[in-house]
This record gives C-alpha cells, structure tokens and sequence, in this order.
C-alpha cells in the first residue's frame, strides 16, 4: 500500500483510485477516466486499486496486497 500511496503522490493523483488495464477494454477505460480513476499504463506495476485483465499470468499473486 505504501507503493501505491508513494505512486500517487509522485503523480500528483491525490485520492483518487488507479487502474491498470492489460488488453483492450476501451469501454471499461472510458468509464473508468470518466469516474476520475487515474490509469496507470504500466501494465507489470504494483500500484493499482483495480487491475483487469482476463489472463491470469499478467498477475503478480505473490505481491497482491490484502488491503
């Protein structure tokens, strides 16, 4: 969470949540943007409220964190 927190700050989103989208979805984007969700585009990070994806290798389970 620390990493999350310390992202945010350097990107100046405050509060607000982050996304990461790997694949397509551009609907899902658009709604997310639209709500005041920040992306984060890189995909392998580990700052992010929300991560989508439908493979499951593009998720780091080891270092998911139970916030």
């Amino acid at each position: 969470m620390d990493n999350l927190n310390h992202w945010k700050k350097k990107k100046g989103c405050g509060n607000s949540k982050v996304f990461i989208i790997v694949g397509g979805y551009p609907s899902l984007r658009e709604k997310l943007l639209e709500f005041g969700w920040i992306e984060n585009v890189e995909k392998d990070s580990l700052c992010f409220d929300l991560k989508w994806t439908t493979k499951t290798h593009d998720i780091d389970f080891d270092n998911v964190l139970d916030c």
